[in-house]
């Protein structure tokens, strides 16, 4: 059941967004095994020693299964039981499997071995959507029962904002090209100074499509010196992957701290040193905002 709710956590992230970061930023190979990839997008010394497998385990799986077991606790004291029509949709997500299967041209248990690893049964998997669905199940029944009304929320809001506010900016960073003499202090200087430049430069741009131009540009420009060249296609995601959305405020991030300084409004601009040679430049789409869910 591990096993499935693992992959299938896997399958989903890599399917998102974050896919962009884990593989042209961090160089995940999708292509080979988890465990023999030593994850490298992490700060401090424990995170860097973690094969990809450890940490989409620790960091995803473990924390989902944990929710799922607590809630399935609670209705299983709460008697909150599974009724005809999840089980349906149990049904239809392993009809959608064996669908799956015979379109790529498997035997059922072995694609299901090939999907979610070695010994996985359909029983397997039943047994861990049910436990979804049940903690999913009573996960609503004990959200439904809160209440507030619009004044205690506003209230709330307005104790701390930056806790439930958001931004959304495009930046890129633009790293300097040292000469390979380390003693060559005028040139290291030099080619911050250019760095800079390169950077500054976003601070012309008129709107989200400039931003976006010109750092198509850049790689572009870049491509030509790389052994093996991005695509078209790959210099295109870097392009979107400029964008990041909804990022909450962040104390030690400079970042962070300039798109959440009051009165910073969309279309202001920056350009930050980040004390290693290279410089970051953002540009706010979004002001700070709440999310109003309903």
């Amino acid at each position: 059941m591990l096993s499935y709710q693992f992959y299938s956590d896997y399958y989903s992230d890599m399917s998102g967004q974050n896919a962009i970061y884990y593989i042209y930023y961090y160089g995940l190979d999708t292509s080979k095994s988890l465990k023999n990839q030593e994850y490298t997008a992490g700060s401090s010394s424990t995170d860097s020693s973690m094969s990809w497998f450890d940490f989409f385990m620790s960091y995803h799986t473990l924390n989902a299964v944990t929710n799922y077991m607590l809630f399935a606790e609670k209705a299983n004291e709460a008697g909150t039981v599974l009724d005809d029509n999840d089980l349906a949709k149990i049904e239809k997500t392993i009809e959608e499997l064996r669908e799956e299967a015979d379109s790529k041209g498997y035997v059922y248990d072995e694609y299901l071995a090939y999907m979610y690893g070695d010994g996985i049964t359909e029983d397997d998997i039943r047994d861990a959507l049910k436990l979804n669905s049940i903690a999913s199940k009573q996960y609503d029944l004990d959200k439904a029962t809160f209440t507030y009304t619009a004044d205690e929320l506003q209230a709330k809001f307005d104790e701390d904002p930056k806790t439930y506010q958001f931004v959304d900016y495009l930046s890129y960073t633009v790293k300097a090209v040292y000469p390979a003499d380390t003693e060559d202090t005028e040139g290291r200087s030099a080619a911050e100074a250019a760095a800079k430049d390169l950077a500054d430069a976003f601070l012309e741009v008129e709107d989200e499509d400039g931003f976006r131009a010109l750092v198509r540009q850049y790689l572009e420009k870049d491509n030509e010196t790389l052994e093996t060249p991005l695509t078209d296609e790959e210099i295109e995601t870097k392009v979107e992957g400029a964008l990041t959305s909804e990022s909450k405020y962040t104390s030690d991030n400079k970042g962070s701290e300039w798109a959440f300084t009051e009165g910073r409004g969309a279309g202001d601009g920056t350009v930050i040193d980040n004390g290693d040679g290279s410089y970051t430049a953002y540009y706010l789409v979004k002001a700070p905002y709440r999310l109003e869910y309903k």
